[in-house]
């Protein structure tokens, strides 16, 4: 530890000869500074994968928001503690202790909607982390949230993470987003595994060819292997969760000391790696600068208007998006109508024959069936369409990141042209968060003063009326709650683009600025840029 202590001196003492920014080698020296000598590993997931039920389950504790309640972009870490509590750590700095199962009231969209308590992140202390009180365990919504929070108060979370655990669901076996997202972890983490959740879905037959099928595109895409474990909450649960806790979890915990030197190595050659590049940008520009400044000028000021440009046109393509949502939620939503309404009608034919008592007592009981009839049916609406919902919104994160890619590459390209160097890679990727669940609206089956006026009537006498006008409301109450659920979807998608198109410029304007930084700050003493980079050229080889 102390030869990588003086490594990372020496580091931090040439980037600051060369004007960089030293937060490139912070990660790896906030890791070997810190007393907290637990390794953290990251567990991330696209939609629906299932990363919180595995969480829970590996610790034998209910301690993450699952199923009907999607998370925000927050940070949640676990770690050991004797005595449960959770600490939230706001954006000001401030932070507060509450109890393990009041973190939903933090992390959810539905009580934290678009973060408006400016929580930074939330930490669990727990004695489900006994066995593993070497590790804290990182749930996290996304690459995306890397970039979301200005402030020293927010952990940017990935570069101190040392392991990744990514959580890939069986119903949808490796897409290019979960390869795309395997692809940056690796860029900050020397280890990485791939859990199959929900293989409970497929018979063993069905199992053994999507593990084949991951196996076979993991190594296609790394050209090396990484470790795949099957994973289900339901079947063979206490067997999954043994193999992966013998064969990746206990061993982490029990070798933490040697395997966090390694995860400081690692990070370590990473940051003398983005120094080496960006010295030779600093390196060029400094030839430069002074017989062609004019030059370099122009390339900043190029780079800073085709910024504005893209800016622009995402801002046009986000309304073009916007203006569609409805539509396309209608065409996809609206056919369903008819077969709601016929089951609940046909389902109220059967039970009104049992219900008994005065118009008020019936009245209040058909509402509260109707609630809760229209609220299953919409809720498996909603399951049913949410695979066709996503695909819509992810179209869209594809089209942010393809965007802001594309920007980079452009930039790139012209840097390249311009000093014969290419810029160092970025890892960065789109995320969203998940939409929240429907909730069920019904109006009142009679107006009041008619409750009040035939309040102590008996049902039997009026019945068929009764029913007649029961049923005729059913018609109008799944209309008006399938319209209210469209509208709900639209504003949340709607929502949804807004944030996935601030991501995207956001991380533009800091590759930008980057840039900017050292075209226009390059140090006029060309051979002192180069004895800088020679020694960084050195400290390569003792990482």
């Amino acid at each position: 530890m102390a030869e990588l202590d003086g490594i990372l001196s020496e580091l931090s003492q040439v980037n600051e000869n060369l004007g960089l920014k030293n937060d490139l080698l912070l990660p790896a020296d906030q890791l070997l500074q810190s007393r907290d000598k637990r390794i953290h590993v990251a567990v991330l997931g696209q939609f629906k994968a299932g990363k919180s039920s595995l969480v829970n389950h590996i610790l034998g504790a209910d301690i993450l928001p699952t199923d009907v309640v999607p998370v925000t972009a927050i940070v949640t870490q676990i770690r050991y503690s004797p005595l449960p509590s959770a600490i939230i750590q706001y954006l000001n700095g401030t932070e507060h202790t509450v109890a393990p199962e009041e973190i939903g009231r933090y992390v959810t969209e539905r009580e934290n909607p678009e973060n408006i308590k400016k929580v930074a992140q939330v930490i669990v202390e727990h004695p489900a982390m006994e066995e593993l009180r070497n590790i804290t365990l990182v749930d996290t919504p996304g690459l995306g949230s890397f970039y979301r929070h200005n402030s020293t108060v927010t952990l940017d979370w990935l570069p101190y993470t040392g392991v990744a655990l990514i959580a890939v669901s069986a119903e949808r076996p490796l897409s290019e987003e979960d390869i795309e997202l395997a692809r940056n972890v690796t860029h900050y983490c020397p280890e990485i595994a791939l859990v199959i959740t929900k293989t409970d879905l497929f018979d063993e037959e069905e199992q053994e060819r999507i593990r084949e099928y991951i196996t076979d595109s993991i190594e296609k895409a790394f050209q090396r292997t990484i470790s795949v474990f099957e994973y289900s909450v339901k079947e063979h649960a206490e067997e999954y969760r043994n193999r992966l806790k013998d064969k990746l979890l206990l061993p982490l915990n029990e070798n933490a000391s040697e395997k966090l030197n390694t995860i400081i190595r690692h990070k370590t050659a990473q940051a003398i790696g983005q120094s080496l590049q960006l010295a030779g940008l600093l390196l060029e520009a400094s030839k430069k600068k002074k017989s062609e400044k004019e030059a370099i000028s122009q390339l900043i000021k190029e780079i800073k208007d085709n910024r504005h440009f893209q800016e622009r046109e995402m801002m046009l393509t986000t309304t073009s998006y916007k203006g569609e949502v409805r539509a396309k939620l209608e065409e996809l939503l609206l056919p369903y109508l008819p077969g709601i309404r016929e089951r609940v009608e046909r389902q109220f034919s059967r039970d009104f024959r049992e219900w008994k008592g005065s118009l008020y007592r019936i009245s209040r009981q058909y509402e509260a069936w109707l609630r809760d009839k229209l609220g299953q049916e919409i809720r498996e609406l909603d399951k049913t369409c949410s695979e066709d919902i996503f695909r819509f919104v992810r179209k869209m994160a594809d089209y942010y990141q393809y965007a802001a890619r594309q920007f980079r590459q452009k930039m790139d390209d012209k840097v390249f042209q311009a000093f014969g160097i290419h810029l160092p890679e970025a890892h960065w990727q789109v995320d969203f968060t998940t939409l929240d669940h429907p909730d069920v609206s019904i109006y009142r089956a009679f107006d009041s003063h008619l409750d009040m006026l035939l309040f102590f009537l008996p049902v039997q006498w009026f019945r068929k009326y009764f029913f007649l006008h029961f049923s005729r409301q059913i018609a109008l109450e799944a209309e008006k709650n399938l319209h209210r659920y469209i509208s709900d979807m639209t504003g949340k998608i709607i929502l949804s683009l807004d944030q996935m198109q601030k991501q995207a410029a956001f991380f533009i304007q800091n590759e930008v600025r980057t840039v900017e930084d050292i075209l226009q700050n390059a140090p006029d003493d060309f051979a002192e840029i180069k004895k800088n980079m020679e020694r960084l050229q050195s400290l390569a080889p003792m990482v």
